[in-house]
């Protein structure tokens, strides 16, 4: 065995080291994904400020262990019921791998410390690291939360300045300052019509006419003389109308 090579072990060890290199955390600045892992299990998102190393379509609780906490963006079906669940995935819904923080000093430049439902995003994971994520600095204020009166936000449920006591977190609450229901109740039906006057009765049948009266008949034979002929018979009357 060459006598050299415990020697330079030592050196091979930090050069190998020093090739392979620590993948790149999730949220680290990227040009290409190449940037991001060199077994391509990383993406780099070139449309966020100086790229931003992450995993796409990431499933809760499958993000690298303590880098990243899996966000879900467009996570409604229904803004008017937000993120309740009723078994089916948002269409436009998309998942991603963020860099988890606590305050601005986590992030890089450029990047704030915000909880994803100030952004209309969701955590997903089941056992998050963080409540909070590495976003891009924007000046677009937070929107107000609508907690307290009984018109619940669903997605202002979860954050650290929310009223869950108030409003459970997904759950669409009736607003108590709408007016009570009133029923509906028909009105009185309207008063029958008045029957219609009789037919007039109609004119009675003209009378038949009486039959004509029978010829008389003829005288019998007397003796030796001839006898007179009887006369005719009248004839009856017309009969009554």
């Amino acid at each position: 065995m060459n006598p050299w090579l415990p020697a330079l072990a030592p050196f091979f060890l930090v050069a190998a080291v020093a090739l392979t290199g620590c993948s790149p955390e999730i949220g680290s600045d990227c040009q290409t994904s190449v940037d991001c892992s060199q077994q391509g299990d990383r993406l780099c998102d070139t449309t966020q400020p100086g790229g931003y190393c992450t995993i796409f379509n990431c499933e809760p609780d499958s993000c690298p262990e303590d880098d990243g906490v899996c966000v879900s963006f467009d996570p409604m079906l229904d803004a008017a019921c937000g993120t309740t669940d009723d078994g089916r995935w948002p269409r436009f819904e998309r998942t991603f791998c963020m860099k988890e923080c606590d305050d601005d000093d986590d992030c890089r430049d450029g990047y704030t410390c915000v909880a994803p439902v100030d952004r209309q995003a969701l955590i997903i994971d089941l056992e998050p690291i963080a409540s909070k994520v590495c976003m891009v600095r924007t000046e677009i204020p937070t929107p107000a939360c609508t907690c307290g009166d009984g018109s619940c936000d669903s997605l202002c449920g979860e954050t650290e300045t929310s009223c869950v006591e108030d409003c459970p977190a997904a759950v669409c609450l009736p607003n108590p300052e709408q007016p009570s229901y009133t029923p509906y109740e028909p009105g009185a039906g309207g008063a029958g019509g008045a029957g219609g006057a009789g037919g007039a009765g109609g004119a009675g049948g003209a009378g038949g006419a009486g039959g004509t009266g029978g010829a008389g008949g003829a005288g019998g034979s007397g003796g030796d003389g001839a006898g007179g002929m009887g006369g005719a018979g009248g004839a009856g009357g017309a009969g009554g109308g």
